[in-house]
């Protein structure tokens, strides 16, 4: 009896002891990872009039429903080429107390009626507001993602039709075709969207449903619309969500560190934005209705972001958790949400779950062919000057050491 009762506490120590093992193992670094080679401040040689050339003042009453990160640019890019009919829509407090060029309405985009008022007298709409969640894929999450996403949507459209816009250009995402399964190198535009039943949480369904409605009103009433897909990572000064910890705190967890895809700096994707509504406003064939991607065109690793990152700021640290451990600790936040219906508060836990590991894993590349030949897209930074850009702001803004 004593011989088995020491086999079984040995069995389970091995078995612990293995289990601590599989828990534990380190994550798997990127194989000889690029190193940058762009002198520092090589950003400072780029011109944005330059580039913006072919964008130049309209005088069109303009509309933005929307200004967070990607929105505050878009704004700001508008006021430097000179217009000074702008109209901005959003649920939180104006951030442009100081100009009198911008007339702010604090308003919801779920709301109709709300929308056709900020439409009225308005030729150009850019809607650049979506719920980003990428860490929610439980039932009962769908309502938020659904109502602002897709139901926002409706009501832009709706509004801008009633009220006679002319342009509608539609902040879209590479998300709306890509899921684990499925995503590869080299998407095109002509992937098939993502539905509701295969997508692997809210975010990527809503946006996908959302484009389709956007490219289907083209035509109606008038109408003409476009859609830019940003890919993926956007980044820049105030993205909160990708460079500002690393920089900021001089530290970044790294989830996926082999994760292979597209990176694309703010001013890029605002680029993108102008380009499109030139060329619809010129009625250049091929734009109206279609949807098209935009990127750096330098695919790379999670990882080789960083690393470009701590190369011009060498102050941040890299951290790279087991990925075992944190498929676990995803696992329990999701089942204490579903549970509990997310009654319980997880703080910025919330967003470790199953959903978002596996929107970071993801390996995938957008081709950026067709911006290119139709809109005349070209990125103003490569990525390590976006990366410079980035950080050289950040340490400006905030008086931050360790470069």
């Amino acid at each position: 009896m004593a011989e088995i009762e020491l086999l079984l506490a040995a069995l389970a120590l091995v078995t612990g002891a293995l289990s601590l093992f599989w828990l534990l193992r380190p994550a798997t670094k990127t194989s000889k990872p690029r190193v940058p080679v762009t002198p520092a401040g090589a950003w400072k040689d780029k011109s944005w009039e330059a580039a913006t050339r072919d964008c130049p003042r309209t005088g069109d009453a303009y509309l933005v429903v929307g200004v967070g990160f990607l929105g505050k640019r878009l704004v700001q890019a508008l006021l430097d080429r000179g217009e000074n009919n702008i109209r901005v829509l959003d649920v939180a407090p104006n951030p442009f107390l100081d100009n009198a060029r911008i007339e702010y309405i604090r308003g919801d985009v779920t709301k109709l009626d709300v929308m056709k008022k900020a439409c009225e007298g308005i030729d150009t709409v850019y809607s650049t507001f979506a719920t980003i969640r990428f860490f929610e894929d439980l039932p009962h999450q769908a309502a938020l993602s659904e109502r602002i996403n897709i139901g926002g949507t409706e009501n832009v459209i709706v509004a801008s039709q009633v009220s006679g816009v002319r342009r509608l250009v539609y902040t879209s995402t590479a998300n709306v075709a890509t899921e684990p399964d499925t995503c590869h190198l080299g998407m095109t535009e002509d992937d098939p969207y993502i539905s509701r039943e295969n997508s692997h949480n809210h975010y990527t369904w809503t946006k996908a449903k959302a484009e389709r409605l956007v490219r289907a009103a083209n035509g109606v009433d008038g109408l003409q619309t476009v859609c830019v897909r940003p890919c993926s990572g956007v980044f820049g000064f105030g993205d909160r969500m990708m460079l500002e910890k690393a920089i900021v705190e001089k530290m970044t967890v790294i989830v996926a560190p082999q994760a292979h895809i597209d990176y694309v700096h703010v001013d890029n994707v605002v680029l993108g934005h102008l380009l499109a509504e030139t060329a619809l406003r010129s009625k250049k064939a091929g734009v109206a209705g279609e949807a098209f991607a935009v990127s750096n065109d330098e695919p790379l690793t999670g990882e080789e972001l960083y690393l470009a990152v701590q190369h011009y700021y060498p102050a941040c640290k890299l951290v790279y958790p087991p990925p075992n451990l944190l498929s676990l600790v995803a696992r329990i936040v999701r089942m204490i949400s579903w549970l509990t219906k997310d009654g319980v508060p997880l703080g910025e836990l919330k967003n470790m779950t199953p959903a978002m590991l596996a929107t970071a894993r993801m390996t995938y590349t957008y081709n950026c062919e067709k911006a290119r030949r139709v809109i005349g897209y070209k990125p103003l930074y490569t990525l390590d000057e976006a990366v410079q850009k980035t950080v050289d702001e950040y340490v400006a803004s905030f008086h931050i050491e360790g470069k």
